[in-house]
């Protein structure tokens, strides 16, 4: 399987998901200061201000512990204050920028990975009313779908070092590896199913697709659907067509008229035929 992760699509940029959240927060509350980043270690880098009367909170370094977003990376919750400037239960190291941008009332939001913060989202507003309920409840479900993006990338960069690994792998390990790849493949394919991230489902495609063209084809092979291709490397791994149907967010029924297909064009008879002629003609790893 000669393919070099050289040849792989980058990491999308996990601060483009907080700052897309960011934009839409501000479009649906014109009114109120949005602003956030993603972490450096345990710095957060506030880096996109949506709202914002100066440059005050640009490129503002939190790091984990201080200020109203430190606490709320140090806990791993939601932490507010109805008044900022008064609040007892934070530090006020950034004071100096808040009170700049006039800044009342205020909300950071960590997106968590694993129990690691890996981005903050602030909502805030200039009067003296404090941030409903509902608006928080909204910011914390854009967090908790940031963190679950980030942690399908991370996912995806742990299997894809087996592209660097499967170049250098010595004969005696050669079938231990080609078998490690062949489940990073059906995983890759499962991850890019479970990402409402276009950009992150096209770059695992991308990779996986690498893996498919790996290996080289002796011969014309049947043409097989991206989709047709997805269920058919669920199903190598073993996978009924029950767990194939949710991996893939299929009905099982779907599924099961996939694989006629695939059968069909394959002109084999049953799933272990299949998975064997494909990796014949080297349709899949």
């Amino acid at each position: 399987m000669s393919v070099s992760r050289s040849q792989a699509l980058y990491r999308p940029s996990d601060l483009n998901l907080v700052k897309s959240s960011l934009r839409n927060i501000h479009s649906s509350r014109s009114s109120a200061v949005t602003f956030g980043g993603i972490f450096h270690g345990d710095d957060l880098a506030i880096s996109e201000v949506f709202g914002g009367r100066t440059r005050a909170l640009n490129n503002v370094t939190v790091p984990i512990g201080q200020g109203i977003g430190g606490r709320a990376a140090l806990e791993g919750r939601p932490i507010g204050a109805g008044n900022y400037v008064r609040s007892n239960h934070i530090t006020h190291e950034f004071d100096g920028v808040v009170r700049r941008e006039a800044i009342m009332s205020i909300y950071a939001i960590p997106v968590m990975v694993d129990l690691k913060p890996r981005g903050m989202i602030y909502t805030s507003t200039r009067d003296g009313n404090a941030l409903g309920e509902r608006i928080v409840k909204e910011t914390a479900t854009l967090a908790n779908q940031i963190g679950h993006e980030i942690k399908i990338r991370d996912e995806v960069d742990r299997r894809t070092e087996l592209l660097d690994q499967a170049q250098h792998v010595s004969e005696p390990d050669y079938q231990g590896m080609v078998d490690a790849v062949r489940t990073a493949y059906a995983e890759l394919i499962g991850l890019a199913n479970s990402t409402v991230d276009q950009e992150t489902a096209a770059t695992i495609r991308a990779i996986a697709g690498q893996l498919e063209r790996g290996r080289e084809r002796s011969q014309p092979a049947p043409d097989l659907t991206a989709r047709e291709l997805e269920v058919l490397s669920q199903v190598a791994m073993g996978c009924s067509y029950a767990e194939v149907a949710n991996r893939l967010s299929l009905k099982p029924v779907t599924v099961k008229g996939y694989m006629r297909t695939i059968l069909s064009k394959l002109h084999v008879h049953n799933r272990h035929e299949a998975v064997v002629m494909a990796r014949k003609y080297g349709l899949i790893p």
